[in-house]
């Protein structure tokens, strides 16, 4: 057994210096010999399922990680509330810029600062009233783009798969079979 998994590696190893050591008479061999190269690993981790199995149980724990933060989002529930809750007095330049980055930290955490400081004190109030419009608008935007993540995390997620159908293949069966189903 091991002189065979041993001949196997001296063997592949081989041949993948043979495999790249022409280039072609035009040089476009390249291209043959990586699609080769690609093909023979993606046969090689479709082939033994003890390479595929921590590839589908990170994409799960990633799908856990990520429904648990959708689910237990708190910060959703204050963009709704309008800018007169903030404050008793009219709305100021500092009502709106609070106003915005509740919305920009709770779309895009990662980047508000550098959006908030680009932004002049004179935009403020028309970049409030061209993106939002009314307060109506403005909520009913938010929840359904809140609705669709939350639909779409549930479609990618491999929780979302019944237990007794998770397997090796979940990622095809996700794909195929039931984006064919729901379409219909």
């Amino acid at each position: 057994m091991r002189r065979i998994i041993f001949t196997r590696k001296i063997v592949s190893a081989f041949f993948r210096f043979l495999s790249h050591s022409n280039d072609g008479s035009d040089g476009y061999d390249w291209k043959v010999r990586d699609l080769q190269d690609k093909r023979a690993l993606a046969m090689n981790y479709i082939g033994d399922i003890k390479k595929r199995v921590p590839i589908h149980d990170a994409i799960r724990i990633k799908a856990q990680i990520n429904n648990k933060a959708l689910d237990h989002n708190d910060g959703p529930s204050s963009l709704f509330e309008p800018i007169s809750s903030l404050t008793e007095h009219e709305e100021t330049y500092d009502d709106v810029r609070k106003y915005m980055e509740t919305v920009i930290n709770g779309l895009m955490d990662e980047f508000s600062g550098d959006i908030l400081d680009s932004i002049h004190e004179s935009d403020a109030s028309l970049l409030k009233d061209e993106f939002f419009g009314d307060e109506q608008t403005r909520s009913d935007c938010l929840q359904k783009w809140l609705k669709f993540r939350r639909e779409v995390s549930d479609y990618q997620s491999y929780l979302s798969v019944p237990i007794s159908e998770q397997n090796a293949w979940s990622a095809w069966y996700l794909r195929h079979v039931k984006g064919n189903f729901s379409n219909s």
